[in-house]
């Protein structure tokens, strides 16, 4: 795998992250952020990553509390939250979480809903305009 590098806090990236992210794609398939994350930039590489037993969600959860702890616990509330998030959790329990939102989030029933969400984004994209900067959640 290529490594390339990736600044989230450039001011160039703040600005218009979109150029980077363009040339990241086209230079490889992995970027190293500053803090020393990993980003996996192609569907090849986010899939190798998944299915290897060394980067577990446990793994991920004790790096993001050691990080936090190493910022003076900035990133405490993040840590805390993220660790159950469904891409945070191992086996079985991730396979739970996962049945269980496949039973509510199925392919057919949002197909049916489909009309509905394009107007709810279109409607909150036109809300937001020319702004330079807007929280999406």
């Amino acid at each position: 795998m290529s490594m390339q590098t990736l600044q989230i806090y450039h001011p160039d990236f703040l600005r218009w992250p979109f150029d980077q992210i363009a040339r990241l794609h086209k230079g490889g398939s992995v970027a190293v952020e500053s803090t020393g994350a990993k980003v996996f930039l192609n569907y090849e590489s986010v899939k190798s990553i998944l299915n290897d037993k060394r980067f577990l969600a446990d793994k991920h959860n004790l790096w993001l509390k050691e990080l936090s702890a190493r910022r003076g616990g900035e990133l405490d509330t993040l840590a805390t939250i993220s660790s159950g998030f469904a891409p945070y959790l191992d086996p079985p329990v991730h396979t739970r979480v996962k049945r269980a939102l496949g039973q509510v989030f199925r392919r057919a029933d949002m197909d049916a809903h489909r009309g509905t969400i394009e107007s709810i984004t279109r409607q909150a994209l036109d809300a937001i305009g020319i702004r330079s900067e807007f929280d999406l959640v």
